[in-house]
């Protein structure tokens, strides 16, 4: 009989351990291509998840989105995007960036054909028109007030010019303009920062034309062709530490499109809009199979399955309880805490209504993330995607 003794013992632990309510907790955790709320209280979970892009700003929560800028006419495919931030309590929504392309090219085509109309998108345009011109905006990582982001952009005249571009910036999306290295870390930690990435762009140089492989030798054709610009860069992170990553672009018809990706440059991490986004960040995991965020007596996990594209969240207390919570898209990059503070009635309203309305997105409607968390190949091009004409 004695020998049931421990088997037993074991599931009345195991009860016991199952009756146990999970911590009350709220927060939002930023993963793939979407946001998650989720809420712990009186034993229950509630969890909502939405394709959007959040930042919170000055206290007040806003959405960043990406809308395309239709200026076609029937022999002229013009189609740029912008980048917006909707204030989630006043719904009202702010361009931060404008492709300013789209709107030249525009301005060319009409003084060398008035009598071509503008269409609207649901209207046909021509299958062979005289102008294509097309670019996207795909947003990357964001740490607090700033968003990094790719651009890209093709355009072809008939019988004439074509391009490609692609370049990387970040946008101040409180001032609603480009950030400078200078702004976000100071004049003397960006001149350093600015002399390393010259640097390692020439030492990437050197690198792909002393390299023997076929593929090095073959982008070594156009190597010139390629330009450092301090301008060109993403704010990426080392742990819990800022860093510059630079990308040079590509010009002319060899190099057009590409960019080369130079290794990141690390930055202050004092800077004073750094520290506020410090405690949104995983603290640094054991193994890279999982994302952990700490408050006393409270953790929340994130266990990446094989493939690296899901991951389980999961509440766990300081006894080392685990709660399961969600599975969500991967990988996850911020989470932020809600009940410390707690939500005041007017931001809980904002948020349930922008998750509301998110599930109505559509293609059609509004693109809240483009291009998600894009990440560039050492000599990479984006892809094209032009409007298609309809017969």
């Amino acid at each position: 009989m004695s020998r049931f003794v421990p088997l037993l013992v074991l599931a009345l632990a195991a009860c016991r351990t199952e009756r146990v309510a999970p911590p009350r907790a709220e927060f939002l955790v930023a993963a793939g291509d979407s946001s998650f709320w989720v809420r712990s209280q009186n034993g229950q979970f509630r969890i909502r998840g939405a394709p959007l892009q959040l930042a919170r700003l000055r206290g007040r929560f806003h959405e960043i989105y990406v809308a395309d800028d239709d200026r076609s006419h029937y022999e002229a495919v013009i189609v740029g995007q912008r980048v917006f931030r909707r204030d989630l309590h006043t719904g009202d929504s702010v361009a931060i960036f404008e492709d300013t392309t789209a709107a030249s090219i525009e301005r060319w085509y009409r003084d060398e054909h008035p009598n071509d109309p503008r269409v609207s998108a649901e209207e046909d345009v021509s299958e062979h028109p005289i102008v294509e011109a097309t670019a996207e905006i795909g947003l990357l990582d964001a740490f607090g007030p700033y968003q990094s982001y790719e651009y890209h952009s093709d355009g072809v005249i008939q019988g004439g010019a074509e391009w490609h571009v692609t370049r990387r910036g970040v946008l101040d999306l409180e001032k609603g303009d480009q950030a400078t290295i200078a702004a976000l870390f100071g004049d003397t930690a960006a001149k350093r920062i600015v002399a390393e990435g010259r640097r390692r762009f020439s030492l990437a140089l050197d690198s792909v034309l002393a390299s023997p492989d076929a593929r090095a030798r073959a982008a070594a054709d156009a190597i010139a062709d390629f330009e450092f610009d301090p301008s060109s860069f993403a704010i990426v992170r080392d742990g819990r530490i800022p860093a510059v990553q630079f990308f040079a672009p590509g010009h002319g018809a060899r190099a057009g499109g590409m960019m080369i990706s130079l290794p990141p440059i690390p930055a202050d991490s004092t800077a004073a809009w750094w520290t506020e986004v410090r405690g949104t960040l995983s603290v640094a995991p054991f193994d890279s199979s999982l994302d952990r965020w700490e408050r006393p007596g409270l953790s929340v996990v994130a266990r990446y399955d094989a493939t690296g594209d899901r991951a389980i969240l999961a509440l766990v207390d300081s006894a080392g309880l685990e709660w399961p919570v969600a599975r969500i898209s991967a990988p996850a990059y911020s989470l932020l805490w809600l009940d410390t503070p707690a939500l005041d009635a007017a931001t809980r309203r904002a948020l349930t209504r922008a998750f509301d309305e998110a599930a109505l997105y559509s293609e059609q409607s509004r693109t809240a993330f483009l291009s998600p968390r894009t990440r560039a190949a050492p000599l990479a091009a984006a892809s094209p995607s032009p409007r298609t004409p309809r017969l």
